[in-house]
């Protein structure tokens, strides 16, 4: 474990966004005590993503000492691709936000904001670190879906019909239709996608597609059904943890969405099956999801709404992620990961219910 800084000073710290002075001041914000003093940053090394850095906080407080492990994540440089990605852009910005707004009002465990940098670049965010978890993100059972599914039923129901959330503009819309770069983007994606061979053999029906793309209202108008509420935008399996004990601990709020809800199942489905382990069938998920709900007290559609509008929800999410993102990954025919996931269970499935809503 490498030594950031040995003692608290105004200086800016290697490896790091902000002056050890700054967080010595956040740490006594986040435990509420004046007296401490910082006096060492061990780096403890960059985490599994490249734009979290870990670190420990080592403190004294009277005759006490003590001490905070941290995670330093930062966001996108301006002009980087990321920054410039019309998927990506805004999401470090957002998730900022998301802490600052919502973060306290959401009824799942997050990591706590000790401090952060909007206007920064990139921006910044410190947080406290995730717990240890035995689990391997890749090897999910049936129990933790179910688990993940509860929550964000959980999490949808909290802001069901909460019409605050119109006036956070920073939230990310990506069922607009209207004005919809998102729509564009993944129009311009298609074109790319059908100039390239391998890239275009991954579909088995592409003319279902270029239908939707010319006229997309007939998918969007299932969507307004289901009234928007606070969305993560990205559950998966590498976005929560599960501890040993203790409730899960969702993090990564990038894409948190006012959305319909059921994209949260769309994402946890299709990401698990691209990255993890096939995840139980989207139409299980939304059985629980729906239970759930109605215990909680949520008013749904009809059951034959819900199916379509989950029909409709996973051809729209497929076009206006995992079309940019097969030109943005260069994903072709031949790749393992590609085969198993977007040929053998994404795309044929999304394939299949955009048939249904042109029928």
């Amino acid at each position: 474990m490498a030594t950031i800084n040995s003692t608290a000073n105004d200086g800016q710290t290697p490896n790091l966004p902000f002056t050890s002075e700054r967080l010595q001041a956040a740490l006594r914000r986040h435990l509420a005590d004046e007296r401490l003093t910082l006096t060492e940053i061990a780096d403890d090394g960059p985490a599994d993503r490249d734009t979290v850095q870990l670190l420990t906080a080592h403190y004294h407080s009277g005759e006490q000492g003590g001490s905070l492990a941290l995670a330093c994540k930062r966001g996108f440089e301006e002009g980087s691709v990321a920054a410039d990605d019309k998927v990506l852009a805004g999401a470090d910005r957002r998730e900022i936000r998301f802490y600052h707004e919502l973060g306290t009002k959401v009824p799942l465990k997050l990591p706590t904001l000790v401090d952060s940098e909007l206007e920064a670049d990139p921006p910044w965010l410190l947080l406290t670190r995730l717990p240890a978890t035995t689990l391997d993100r890749h090897a999910w059972q049936p129990a933790h879906y179910r688990r993940a599914v509860l929550d964000l039923a959980k999490l949808h129901a909290e802001f069901w019909e909460d019409h605050t959330l119109w006036q956070r503009d920073w939230l990310w819309r990506p069922t607009a239709v209207h004005g919809s770069n998102l729509l564009e983007n993944a129009r311009q994606s298609w074109q790319a996608i059908q100039r390239d061979q391998g890239q275009r053999d991954l579909f088995f029906e592409p003319q279902v597609w270029a239908a939707f793309l010319e006229q997309p209202e007939f998918v969007s108008q299932r969507l307004q059904y289901f009234p928007s509420t606070l969305v993560h935008g990205d559950p998966n399996a590498s976005n929560v943890v599960l501890p040993s004990s203790g409730p899960p601990v969702w993090f990564d709020w990038q894409f948190v969405a006012h959305a319909p809800g059921l994209l949260d199942l769309v994402v946890l489905y299709t990401a698990s099956a691209y990255w993890q382990r096939e995840p139980p069938a989207l139409r299980e998920m939304l059985a629980l999801y729906s239970e759930e709900l109605n215990r909680l007290r949520v008013r749904l559609p009809w059951s034959s709404a819900m199916e379509e509008g989950l029909d409709a929800m996973l051809v729209w999410y497929t076009a206006i992620w995992w079309l940019p993102q097969i030109v943005r990954l260069d994903v072709r025919v031949g790749q393992d990961f590609a085969e198993r996931g977007l040929r053998q269970r994404i795309l044929p499935q999304a394939e299949e219910a955009l048939a249904r809503l042109l029928a």
